[in-house]
């Protein structure tokens, strides 16, 4: 009798980090075009964008603002992301319980131990009612 298979749902494949060949991603900075635009923005941070400032401020106002949004957009993704949070925890944790249960044994199987423990069940066992 064969037990009947279970539907599990798929997890979503994650995005590789790496940059693709041919990508622009380690480009470096070359000037106030290489900011990105509004909508890249919300694309990025999952924000709203801002329209910006409007067309007849300073050319050091517009590019102030456009840092302040792109330096917003990426500190909510940095917060945002916390995958691999969890593997790191369970990785500390097993190291932490793998020392401590050395120590114990290292305690445990010393000679003063074994003698102690075998001198306390000999009282245990010896006691009259």
């Amino acid at each position: 009798m064969s037990l009947p298979a279970l539907a599990l749902p798929r997890p979503e494949p994650r995005p590789d980090p790496r940059p693709r060949p041919g990508s622009n991603a380690l480009r470096t900075w070359s000037g106030p075009a290489d900011l990105p635009s509004p909508v890249a923005v919300e694309r990025l941070s999952g924000a709203p964008a801002d329209p910006g400032p409007p067309d007849r401020s300073s050319p050091l106002r517009r590019l102030r603002h456009r840092l302040a949004t792109l330096l917003r957009a990426l500190a909510a993704r940095i917060t945002a992301d916390d995958r691999g949070m969890s593997t790191v925890e369970y990785a500390i944790g097993t190291l932490a319980a793998a020392a401590f249960a050395a120590v114990l044994y290292t305690v445990i199987s010393g000679d003063s131990i074994v003698t102690a423990l075998t001198q306390l069940v000999q009282r245990a066992l010896s006691v009259t009612f």
